[in-house]
């Protein structure tokens, strides 16, 4: 009788784990059918100066009732809640990561890419009212040299890099009201030589460098008012050659280099009203320099395209905006074609026009909003991701604005860095040897030059070991 009573109990506790191991399997079934949320990840900026503070929402995500809402924000911070916001002390790029569970344990994520810029600022006296600002090895130790010129006093400052991110400065006299400057090797012999407008005598000078410093060489005689100069081998004899604009004659001037850093004046081309800027760049990729000038009065640049024969340019015109006073060429959707980047100081506005590799460019109906009186425009990769972005001086906002490009012809909203009180010109390069961008400034008010070392950020991602460069091709997946 026991051993009956016995077998049915086990006979229904048998039944009893049946049915619930059933049950449970029929729940493993039933939450695996359920959808997993749906994630929507939205950041206040993209991109800042340090300390950069972020609101982050998630609560456009989508589920069932009762989500779990987990961040990660790349340094080592976590937070919970369907907003939050976390302030990022250190310059890097973060992968910050939203994880969305459901009650039934169902989840999903996203993320997104916060880039944290920063530099240190240093100063260096110069003389009255600097303008034009121009790099290079000019003594050939191996660190980047500044040459600004210095229109109140028609004097040159040469401030000489040295380690660190230091210079040295030496001031030297040159023409009356020195304007433009130009780089070139004009007389063959290694060293980086100067071309310098003076916009009251309507002269060029040419400086030859050395290791002593610069040398007059010789003085060209050009049109009215001379606002710009480029450089280019206009003729393919392997010297280089000088581009002169002429804002009260409309024109460009053309001097042939016949050696030895002598020039001899070749053509004279018509431009737009009152030009003011002009750079050499192969634009169209046949091998031959062409000219690109902004017009400030004619609303428009003029792009004159090189020809086969020396000296010979096809002229085509850029509608812009009001006054452009700045062009930079980069490649910003790396389609391998030149792009334009246009700086407008009458709308205040950057337009990109990307290039189709054969001269034309279409006109950028929208445009960027910069600071004001955005004056100068140079191309630079500022936070190492391996796309080329924007450096912009606003001379009467007392700062420069850096646009974050993304590779596809497209930049972040501009982020502001203070830079002296009257911002006009600036170039980039690596000043202190450390891998990491910087930038220098000519401040025409302040009388100094303005040099922002760029500070060295790391790439930082989630604790889950997805590494940065992998974060960042997802992120461009999405």
């Amino acid at each position: 009788m026991k051993l009956h009573v016995k077998k049915k109990l086990t006979l229904m506790v048998l039944v009893v784990l049946a049915l619930l191991i059933g049950l449970s399997g029929y729940y493993l079934i039933f939450q695996r059918s359920l959808p997993a949320p749906t994630v929507v990840l939205v950041a206040s900026v993209q991109s800042g100066a340090v300390p950069l503070k972020v609101d982050f929402e998630g609560s456009g995500s989508a589920g069932s009732a009762g989500l779990q809402m987990s961040w990660e924000f790349g340094d080592g911070s976590r937070a919970h809640g369907s907003t939050v916001q976390h302030t990022f002390t250190q310059v890097g790029i973060y992968t910050v990561r939203l994880t969305v569970k459901t009650p039934q344990g169902r989840s999903a994520q996203q993320e997104t890419v916060i880039t944290v810029l920063g530099f240190t600022k240093r100063v260096f006296k110069v003389g009255h009212t600097p303008t034009s600002l121009v790099e290079g090895d000019f003594n050939r130790d191996g660190y980047t040299d500044l040459v600004v010129s210095n229109m109140r006093d028609g004097t040159l400052t040469v401030l000489y890099g040295e380690a660190g991110g230091k210079f040295r400065a030496n001031t030297i006299p040159t023409v009356r009201s020195p304007g433009w400057l130009a780089v070139g090797d004009f007389n063959g012999d290694g060293y980086p030589d100067l071309a310098v407008a003076s916009i009251d005598q309507d002269l060029i000078s040419i400086l030859i460098g050395g290791a002593k410093g610069f040398q007059l060489a010789t003085t060209l005689r050009t049109d009215t008012f001379p606002n710009g100069i480029a450089v280019g081998d206009f003729n393919g004899d392997g010297r280089p050659d000088l581009a002169v604009v002429s804002s009260y004659q409309n024109d460009v001037v053309l001097y042939q280099n016949v050696g030895q850093a002598h020039f001899k004046r070749v053509a004279t081309l018509s431009v737009g009203e009152f030009p003011n800027f002009i750079s050499a760049s192969d634009v169209n990729g046949d091998g031959h320099p062409d000219l690109l000038v902004a017009n400030l009065r004619g609303a428009n640049l003029s792009i004159l395209l090189g020809e086969d024969q020396p000296f010979q340019f096809a002229t085509h015109t850029l509608r812009t905006k009001l006054n452009p006073t700045g062009v930079a060429v980069g490649d910003f959707n790396e389609d391998d074609h030149p792009d334009l980047a246009v700086v407008d100081e009458g709308s205040n506005l950057l337009s990109i026009s990307l290039g189709d590799g054969k001269g034309d460019f279409p006109y950028d109906e929208r445009g960027i909003h910069l600071g004001k009186l955005p004056h100068w425009v140079a191309v630079g990769d500022v936070n190492g991701d391996g796309h080329q972005d924007l450096i912009v001086t606003n001379a009467d906002d007392d700062n420069i604005s850096i646009l974050l490009g993304n590779g596809h012809g497209t930049f972040a909203p501009p982020i502001q860095f203070a830079a002296g009180d009257s911002p006009f010109a600036a170039v980039v390069g690596d000043f202190n040897h450390d891998g990491q961008l910087d930038v220098a400034v000519s401040d025409a008010a302040g009388d100094d030059v303005v040099v922002l070392l760029g500070e060295k950020g790391k790439h930082y991602a989630p604790y889950s070991g997805l590494w940065p460069a992998q974060a960042r091709e997802r992120l461009g997946e999405e």
